[in-house]
């Protein structure tokens, strides 16, 4: 066997593998079937979250080192999505990341400076600030407006509940459901991205109107 077949191989069952590890725990399902469906009922419907006051302290770093909270981004408003980067399904973690890439890239550098992109990673002791910005460069961020963020499991968890989102570790992979959200500047919730098959369009224009409100 060739090192290249061999190589592929490899790659195959680890793709294998890592899905059907996340099936096994109902939070992921493998490419090719619905997103709406791996997610019905995994959360509920999502219409208010806590007061910013109640999650704006909850400290955080980028992929830089530098402290990062909510409350650091008032005035701006904040697309945000929930990643780890060992997510191995690809229409998972993946493809949100990949729609975050393609909203920074439909925004002018005049637009993505009135806003701020966020991922937040819930696989923090894995996610170190070098694994951090080497998956940002994967992606082709601009981290002057897109930060890659990290934080302990606990404050961690407390922002994933703000806005319905969670995840469960087990044996380094995660189930876990998909969902995006964008704040308005003063930090309510403004729209909810489901799932990780939003329109990056859509949510680029929605920046976009928030970013130029008056008030």
């Amino acid at each position: 066997m060739s090192p290249r077949l061999r190589a592929r191989l490899v790659r195959a069952l680890y793709t294998f593998v890592a899905g059907a590890a996340c099936w096994g725990l109902a939070g992921c399902r493998a490419a090719g079937d619905r997103p709406e469906d791996a997610h019905v009922g995994a959360a509920p419907e999502l219409t208010a979250v806590a007061s910013l006051g109640e999650i704006a302290a909850l400290g955080f770093e980028t992929q830089a080192g530098e402290p990062a909270s909510l409350a650091g981004l008032t005035g701006k408003p904040v697309l945000m999505s929930f990643i780890y980067t060992r997510c191995a399904v690809p229409n998972m973690c993946p493809l949100t990341t990949r729609n975050v890439a393609r909203v920074q890239a439909l925004l002018s550098a005049e637009e993505r400076a009135a806003v701020k992109l966020v991922s937040l990673t819930f696989d923090p002791e894995y996610d170190t600030r070098e694994v951090l910005r080497d998956y940002a460069k994967s992606y082709g961020s601009d981290l002057a407006s897109w930060e890659f963020w990290r934080g302990s499991k606990e404050d961690t968890t407390k922002l994933m509940d703000a806005f319905s989102v969670w995840a469960k570790e087990a044996g380094g992979e995660y189930a876990h459901n998909m969902r995006s959200v964008i704040l308005g500047p003063d930090g309510s919730l403004s729209r909810v991205l489901r799932d990780s098959t939003w329109d990056a369009e859509e949510a680029a224009a929605h920046l976009r109107e928030l970013a130029t409100a008056p008030g």
